[in-house]
Parts: structure tokens; sequence; C-alpha cells
């Protein structure tokens, strides 16, 4: 009997560091990031930039997220706290676009603001603890290019 509450408790905090989905857990099929994009914008300017990047002089180069770090996101969105997003002028640190069943939605992160906009269903994902902040942050120094953004002034 000691020995089977033994193996409950170790189980119990390997289930503690894994990311803990919900009912609602999103499977991507794949994400990549804009190298070069706007630093800030309203929630249409952000859709209309995705929409025609060479209108808004945007660089459409893309790269692709590993397997690993698309885990990473899939693990940041089903544990952030989700609301619906009003238009407001965002930061952008990270621009992706993340391909979920088939279908392409705009994502944004902005790491001031501690969120990630889902521009598609006009979702908030909240970063609202420092593991969210953290996962995000790694992301972040390994796809984010500051030196090579688009000012939007």
């Amino acid at each position: 009997m000691t020995i089977e509450m033994n193996y409950l408790f170790i189980y119990c905090l390997l289930l503690g560091f894994a990311c803990n989905p919900t009912k609602d857990a999103v499977t991507i099929d794949k994400i990549v990031a804009y190298k070069y994009f706007y630093n800030a914008g309203t929630t249409s300017l952000l859709k209309n930039i995705f929409d025609s990047p060479s209108d808004y002089l945007s660089e459409t180069a893309l790269i692709q997220l590993t397997r690993e770090d698309i885990e990473s996101f899939e693990c940041i969105i089903s544990e952030a706290k989700v609301k619906k997003h009003v238009q407001k002028k965002i930061i952008v640190d990270l621009a992706l676009v993340v391909t979920i069943q088939g279908l392409d939605h705009y994502w944004v992160i902005s790491q001031p603001d501690n969120v990630i906009v889902d521009l598609t269903t006009n979702r908030n994902y909240w970063l609202n603890t420092n593991k969210l902040k953290d996962k995000t942050r790694k992301l972040l120094q390994k796809y984010t290019w500051q030196d090579n953004k688009i000012n939007d002034s």
C-alpha cells in the first residue's frame, strides 16, 4: 500500500511539471513567425497587414517554429485566461500565422501587455502567471528580431 502511494505521489509530481491542457485544448498543425512586422497597431490595422503584408511594406519572410516550440505555444494558450478581444492599440513583439485544423489564424504576442491575441477569432489569451510569462519570453527570445521590426510611424 505504501509503495502504491509513493508511485501515485511521484506520478502527481510529474504531472505538475507538464502542461495541463484543458478540455478545450487546441491542437496546432504548424506555426510560422514573421521575421519583420509592424511594432504596433490597432486590431483592424494588424488584420489588414496580415492579409496584405506587401501593401504595408512588411517583409513576408516566415520562419517555421520547431515542434517543441509549437507544443510550448499549445501549452501557453491552453493554460492562459481567455477573454473576448476588444479593439485597441497593441504592441507587437511577434506576429504568427498559426494553422489549426487546416485554417490559418493570425496571432500577435504582446509582452508589455502580457497577452497573446488571436486576431482571427478576436480572443485574448492573458499571460496571468509567471510560468506562462516565462514560456512566452523564451519563444520571443528565440524568434524575435528586434532590430528588424518595421516601425509604423
